[in-house]
């Protein structure tokens, strides 16, 4: 049975379904990335170490900076589909970078480093968004249903991650 959400509301239904997609492929980035360093760069535990800080800092970074400037911009669902299409771009360019041989450690510090600024600007207009397409009433059905998403991401996403990684 589909939640009456989902067929009364075509924004929060389109939201969903975006976030789905989103989420998967954050979980498949999240355990691709360090093993690539790994599996094919050889990456020792402090290269490991500046991966993990490259994708982390710009929280600590950006994160105010980005929710003031997102909500004087507006364009939430812009926002977060350019992140989005940033992040896969900059992720693409690994198995490119791969296919020419001219794969780096650098690469996928920058690759971190960039994809974890847009990540921030994603989250901050993600929750901005959210309380635009739902009404309070149903917060906790549409929170479910994201929720949902997410927990399934994380075992559907990983397990693909970690086959393609290592098949």
């Amino acid at each position: 049975m589909i939640p009456p959400l989902l067929c009364e509301n075509l924004a929060f239904r389109r939201f969903w379904v975006g976030q789905s997609v989103s989420l998967f492929g954050d979980q498949i980035t999240l355990i691709a990335l360090p093993l690539t360093a790994v599996l094919v760069l050889h990456a020792n535990a402090s290269q490991m170490g500046y991966l993990i800080t490259a994708e982390l800092v710009p929280n600590l970074l950006f994160s105010l900076h980005a929710g003031a400037w997102v909500d004087r911009r507006g364009r939430r669902r812009q926002t977060m589909i350019a992140t989005d299409l940033g992040r896969a771009a900059l992720i693409a360019t690994i198995p490119i970078a791969f296919a020419l041989d001219v794969l780096t450690i650098e690469q996928l510090y920058v690759v971190a480093f960039l994809s974890g600024t847009l990540t921030v600007l994603f989250f901050v207009a993600n929750a901005a968004f959210f309380v635009a397409v739902v009404s309070r009433e149903h917060y906790v059905g549409a929170n479910s249903l994201l929720f949902g998403s997410r927990a399934f991401s994380f075992v559907a996403a990983l397990a693909s991650a970690g086959c393609s990684s290592s098949c």
